[in-house]
C-alpha cells in the first residue's frame, strides 16, 4: 500500500511485553465491513506479538483516518513501542476524488471558458491536497490521544 503522509512516535512503557499486548487488545476489535449496533472498541484492526496494526473507528466516513502500525521491542526496563500514523491512499478514494476534481473542473470551465481552465484547476488541486492534509493531522491527533489513553498503566 502506498501512502501519501506518515508520522512516527516512539513510546516508552515500564511494564513487559505482554501487558502491553494485553493493554492493546482490550482497545482494538477485529475489523467490521458493517457496523450497526455501535462501537466497543476506539480501534479496530490487528495487535500480534511482535507488533500491530489499526484504525481508530469513527461513526463519520472520513477516509483520512491513519493507519497505525508499530512493532514492540523489549528491554530490562520495560517495552519500547515504536509507532507509524501513515494516510494510506486507497484505490476508492482516488477513484472518489478523480471523479469529484472532473466534474469540478468541467463545471469552471463551462462558468469561466476554458482560458481561466489551467491556473483555477491547479488552485483546486492544490486546495484539496491541503483539506486531506488538514483532515489527517486532524485525525492523527485524535488517533494519538486515544492510543496514549489505551496504553495507561495503572500499578
Amino acid at each position: 500500500m502506498n501512502y501519501w503522509h506518515y508520522e512516527s512516535m516512539t513510546i516508552e512503557l515500564p511494564v513487559p511485553r505482554e501487558q502491553v499486548i494485553g493493554l492493546l487488545r482490550r482497545h482494538v476489535e477485529p475489523v467490521k465491513w458493517i457496523r450497526i449496533f455501535g462501537v466497543e472498541a476506539p480501534f479496530e484492526g490487528e495487535v500480534h506479538e511482535s507488533g500491530f496494526s489499526f484504525r481508530r473507528i469513527n461513526n463519520y466516513r472520513n477516509n483520512s483516518v491513519p493507519q497505525v502500525t508499530g512493532t514492540f521491542e523489549s528491554h530490562p526496563d520495560g517495552t519500547t513501542i515504536h509507532v507509524e500514523l501513515a494516510f494510506p491512499i486507497y484505490p476508492m478514494v482516488i477513484a472518489g476524488m478523480s471523479l469529484w476534481m472532473s466534474i469540478m473542473f468541467s463545471t469552471i470551465g463551462l462558468l469561466n471558458g476554458a482560458y481561466h481552465l489551467t491556473w483555477t484547476s491547479g488552485l483546486i488541486g492544490v486546495g484539496l491536497g491541503f483539506i486531506c492534509l488538514v483532515m489527517f493531522y486532524g485525525e492523527t491527533i485524535s488517533a494519538k490521544r486515544l492510543l496514549r489513553k489505551a496504553l495507561e498503566v495503572h500499578h
